[in-house]
């Protein structure tokens, strides 16, 4: 069995790893392995063995993100925060109610202050931002005004609808369509 072992780690150690197309051997001591393995010798630089080594890096840094979703957090001094608190029992929230002020941000680091001025320092992860700070970011439809969407509807539906909905003295019927509501299957 241990005889196989060093076979295997032999073969390893000498074969061209698939990122850097140097066998790990060369990158480690700097000088080729003798193996029964038949192969040219090619010169390359260190420079290209990192250079190919840090693009790969790359192109798997991109894959991974893409795929957990990640993204920059776009936390700036000034903005309006709510702090993650300690789960004191299955009833409370998961972040403090009152939002406070980010003061300073250094990397992931952020310095927050409270309306009392209290100061905390804490990591991006333990923070989420206030809705509704950014121009660019559209506002989510679950903070839609109310008010808004209720005239929308009553001015779009037709008369002869089954949902009656009070606006003002007139009483006006929504349709299934607008409430989103899918008829029953029937069997």
């Amino acid at each position: 069995m241990k005889c196989e072992v060093d076979k295997f780690l032999t073969m390893y150690r000498s074969a061209p790893h698939s990122t850097t197309r140097i066998n790990p051997t060369k990158l480690l001591y700097g000088r080729q392995y003798r193996s029964k393995l038949p192969e040219l010798e090619e010169f390359t630089g260190d420079s290209e063995v990192r250079d190919r080594d840090s693009e790969k890096k790359e192109k798997e840094k991109l894959y991974v993100d893409s795929k957990r979703n990640a993204a920059e957090n776009k936390i700036q001094v000034g903005d309006r925060v709510f702090l993650k608190q300690e789960k004191k029992n299955k009833l409370s929230t998961t972040f403090e109610p009152a939002p406070v002020t980010v003061v300073q941000k250094q990397g992931r680091s952020v310095l927050v202050q409270k309306e009392d001025g209290a100061q905390y320092r804490r990591n991006t992860t333990h923070i989420k931002k206030l809705l509704g700070q950014d121009d660019d970011e559209s506002t989510p439809t679950s903070l839609v005004n109310a008010d808004h969407l209720e005239e929308t509807l009553l001015e779009t539906t037709p008369h002869d609808s089954t949902c009656p909905v009070q606006n003002g003295d007139e009483k006006q019927l929504l349709t299934d369509d607008h409430l989103n509501v899918h008829p029953k299957r029937e069997w």
